[in-house]
């Protein structure tokens, strides 16, 4: 089974040669994305004894800023390479700072059994869903002004009725003082979701067949627009893929995903880091894989879940 690997990765050279060592079969290929604010030179050399990866080239790396667009850019960068490339099978998007539960030989029988599956969970958006902010994230005009921060700036048009709020106020005047100021015009312009699309989201984390790749990539060429609309979608790697895949192919095809992650009961963007605490846990799961990791907190996970097969 043709396998393609899509890796996001920013940090953690080491980790990220673990993790690409441990996917390694002869049919296997990895695409690799390193965040631009990160030496792209010390990852090459990490990962130079392996002949089966390509990285995104340096035109073409993203400086990835949490809940922009940015993430989903590299993303597509990624599934331009798959695509030149003509692969078959599946394409899995991981993050630097994930791991396998199951084997290889597991892996490549679970996507031999399920070949035109995707694995990607979504639910459709409405008012209530969707985190208790539902369609604020889409229809609502976010900014991030911020480089470092997840702090956004939320802003409805002022053809709805919640623009005209305190809160909203309040927001139009941090715009004002950041370095996105000019952005201000937007939010006279309606923000509707594209035609002939519904909104669906969830996990960022998904495996695709190769057939609904070229889906995404091929809409994405007949219809730029639906790029640009998900400039000022808040996390809209949540949403992108989602809405074209459960409107353009049967759901009875649409699993969900494979990707294990935990997050914490207080309110964070970040899941929780699985310590060998966890080890149980993630050893009775049935997930493929899990996410987050971290080998300069506890190595001994890794470690442990590799001694189990």
């Amino acid at each position: 089974m043709n396998l393609n690997y899509l890796i996001l990765a920013h940090k953690n050279t080491t980790q990220v040669e673990r993790l690409i060592k441990k996917l390694y079969t002869e049919k296997t290929q990895f695409y690799v994305h390193i965040d631009k604010a990160a030496n792209i030179g010390l990852f090459k050399k990490e990962l130079s004894s392996f002949s089966n990866i390509k990285f995104v080239d340096d035109e073409n790396r993203i400086n990835i800023i949490w809940g922009n667009i940015s993430i989903v850019k590299a993303t597509l960068q990624l599934i331009k390479m798959v695509i030149l490339d003509e692969r078959q099978g599946h394409c899995i998007l991981l993050s630097g700072q994930d791991y396998p539960l199951k084997s290889n030989e597991f892996i490549n029988h679970f996507f031999e059994k399920h070949k035109d599956v995707n694995f990607i969970s979504s639910e459709r958006i409405t008012s209530e869903s969707f985190d208790n902010r539902g369609l604020s994230r889409i229809n609502h005009y976010n900014f991030h002004p911020y480089k470092h921060s997840t702090n956004n700036i939320e802003i409805p048009p002022v053809y709805l009725r919640l623009f005209y709020r305190k809160r909203t106020f309040k927001q139009v005047f941090r715009l004002l003082f950041s370095n996105k100021w000019y952005k201000l015009y937007m939010i006279f312009l309606n923000r509707t979701f594209p035609d002939k699309i519904t909104p669906y989201g969830g996990s960022q984390w998904w495996a695709l067949p190769m057939k609904s790749i070229k889906l995404i990539h091929s809409f994405l060429i007949n219809n730029p627009d639906y790029l640009k609309y998900h400039e000022y979608t808040q996390v809209p790697d949540e949403i992108f893929f989602h809405s074209i895949l459960h409107t353009k192919i049967s759901n009875d095809l649409i699993k969900p995903n494979i990707t294990y992650v935990k997050w914490p009961k207080t309110e964070t963007p970040s899941p929780i880091t699985f310590t060998i605490n966890d080890f149980e846990e993630l050893h009775n799961s049935k997930a493929i894989f899990a996410r987050k990791f971290d080998i300069n907190l506890d190595k001994q996970i890794m470690d442990k879940l590799d001694s189990q097969e």
